[in-house]
């Protein structure tokens, strides 16, 4: 796989191992083929920072992405309505 400018700093497989995700330190996140190693579509730009983490949702449908920031980002609780049912 050929493509990330710089250092890979993440990449997740998609729960039926077909994709590859990855985010590196030049500030994209590129979808792969597991199975060939050639890209799918484009990579994802705009990010601003080092992309730190990426994960698949369960489905395989979407993407989490996380950056580094050197500041903080803040926090909260989420309202009961969006928590998980075993909390």
């Amino acid at each position: 796989m050929t493509g990330h400018i710089g250092a890979v700093t993440t990449a997740a497989f998609s729960p039926d191992g077909q994709r590859v995700v990855s985010g590196g330190n030049d500030h994209t996140v590129r979808l792969w083929n597991a199975n060939t190693g050639q890209p799918v579509g484009p990579p994802m730009t705009g990010h601003q920072n080092t992309v730190t983490s990426v994960v698949f949702n369960p489905d395989g449908g979407r993407i989490a992405i996380g950056q580094f920031r050197r500041k903080p980002c803040g926090s909260g609780t989420l309202p009961p309505s969006s928590r998980s049912p075993n909390r």
